[in-house]
């Protein structure tokens, strides 16, 4: 019995080495970029979640995703480095955006927008922070927007409102009652007058009373 347990607590070990994870990021860099913004005094830090191909391939250009929630960034950077890792398929290669934490002055912008008070948060999303991208780093021009629920829902306020400002959007449960966006009365009074050009939606609900 003692030989048969020293030779299964050798397996254990074993197979515990075998299967450790790899560090994502020693296979997709993070780098903080710092968006200086004319709607706060202070600035506003994000996560930028790199390729792996990012520094091997220099003249590549990458697809850009952004995601509102700062603990999105390493579940997004892991799935595209796992969809994209056989050479861009079946995913392209993509660069991941996400606020580096709960952030104060992102939050105000955020909120202002989704509560109908002004649209600083489109301008800020497009003239600071996606131009600070576009300087920095080799994008292709062609951006997704990626939500949950609520951040969903601000998904749905984007397309209608600033349609120019993502290609795609994958909306995952937006929340259509009881949200200060009202997405159903945006919706009715505005998707007709969106421009007739190409825009991807992918859009999943449940059956929850909110949604």
């Amino acid at each position: 019995m003692k030989v048969l347990l020293i030779i299964l607590c050798a397996l254990l070990s074993m197979l515990s080495s075998a299967v450790k994870a790899t560090d994502i990021t020693s296979l997709n860099p993070i780098e903080p970029l710092v968006v200086n913004t004319k709607f706060h005094e202070k600035d506003i830090p994000f996560n930028v979640t790199l390729p792996a191909s990012y520094q091997s391939k220099p003249n590549k250009t990458y697809v850009l995703m952004f995601n509102v929630h700062p603990r999105m960034q390493p579940v997004l950077a892991g799935m595209h480095d796992w969809t994209s890792h056989n050479g861009g398929w079946p995913w392209l290669e993509t660069i991941v955006v996400a606020p580096a934490r709960y952030d104060e002055a992102f939050h105000r912008l955020y909120m202002d927008y989704i509560e109908g008070k002004n649209q600083q948060f489109l301008s800020f999303l497009e003239d600071e922070l996606i131009a600070s991208l576009s300087e920095k780093y080799r994008l292709n021009g062609f951006r997704i927007y990626s939500g949950f629920t609520g951040n969903a829902t601000t998904g749905l306020g984007i397309l209608l409102d600033k349609p120019s400002l993502f290609n795609a959007y994958i909306l995952a449960s937006p929340v259509l009652a009881n949200h200060p966006l009202k997405p159903l009365e945006k919706v009715k009074a505005q998707l007709a007058k969106l421009p007739k050009k190409p825009t991807y939606l992918m859009l999943s609900t449940s059956d929850s009373s909110y949604e």
